[in-house]
């Protein structure tokens, strides 16, 4: 049974779920998770990451955090890692959370930066600092300056790294020069994870190990086809791969992810309801209409 991951052992595709929900969004819906869990096994994927940005984490209640987190690690049995979304910004909410996924049983954490309060770089560090130590399961940094307004410089991940406080990164800034740059400060000591799926292939032709993703929610097959494609060394096979799904990629950001992502598993049958949480509202006739498009294509 795993039990914490390591930075060697990240690597591959790590499938940011989402949470499902019953019709009218009031409770998680634990069939369709089991569903989703089945089909992501199948899949041959390298772990899940459970409770972040695409699992609706902000809308989630404590017990429910912990009954999604028990549920899964139960389902998935040790087989691959659970790694547990740790979104907050506020040093004591996270302590919570952290404990309850701990109690669970998650392999690691992923930690984004703190979003709203936008801190500067030392308050990054020290943020991290502190929440890594109220634990001893591995930590991921997870920057997503889109969603959190700051960005987490490549000179504050090298300083996380050294003094050993993460052993990697989801990296959703956009920015190829900042992927190099952390690559070029940090080499092999971090588990470098690509958070843009349409950045999959450039991560790893950089020495990247992975990727966390929102897209291969639907389609695990395909990303995992790129990794272990280039891990063959049939690095045109790997990028023929990567360019295949863009258009897919793309249309799973026409609306607020996890909107179209869950709209997409509805209409492949994976899940009985496409319901998202207020702020959040379901995807749009545009959006459903753009997706049956590349179904169908």
């Amino acid at each position: 049974m795993i039990r914490t991951i390591t930075k060697d052992s990240l690597r591959g595709v790590f499938p940011a779920l989402v949470t499902p929900f019953t019709p009218d969004g009031s409770s998680i819906n634990f069939k369709d998770l089991s569903n989703l869990l089945q089909f992501h096994l199948s899949a041959g994927v390298s772990g899940l990451v459970m409770a972040g940005s695409t699992g609706e984490a902000a809308t989630l209640e404590d017990e429910e955090y912990r009954s999604l987190l028990e549920a899964t690690i139960k389902e998935v049995g040790g087989r691959i890692p659970i790694i547990a979304g740790v979104n907050s910004n506020n040093l004591s909410k996270s302590k919570k959370i952290i404990k309850i996924a701990e109690e669970s049983g998650a392999a690691g954490l992923l930690l984004v930066v703190p979003f709203y309060n936008k801190p500067s770089q030392e308050g990054i560090f020290e943020y991290f600092a502190a929440a890594k130590e109220l634990t001893s399961l591995p930590v991921i940094a997870y920057n997503v300056p889109g969603r959190t307004v700051t960005n987490l410089a490549p000179e504050t991940v090298f300083r996380l790294v050294d003094k050993k406080i993460i052993v990697g990164l989801k990296e959703a800034s956009g920015s190829m020069d900042q992927m190099l740059e952390i690559v070029r400060l940090c080499g092999d000591k971090l588990a470098l994870l690509s958070g843009e799926d349409s950045l999959f292939y450039s991560c790893l032709a950089i020495g990247g190990a992975g990727i966390i993703s929102a897209t291969a929610n639907i389609i695990p097959e395909h990303f995992v086809t790129i990794h272990k494609s280039y891990l063959n060394g049939d690095y045109k096979g790997s990028l023929a791969a990567q360019l295949k799904i863009l258009p897919l990629i793309g249309s799973m950001f026409m609306e607020s992810n996890p909107v179209p992502v869950k709209a997409a598993l509805a209409m492949r049958g994976i899940i009985a309801s496409n319901s998202v949480r207020l702020p959040l509202i379901a995807a749009s006739d545009k959006t459903r209409a753009r997706l049956s498009e590349l179904f169908n294509s």
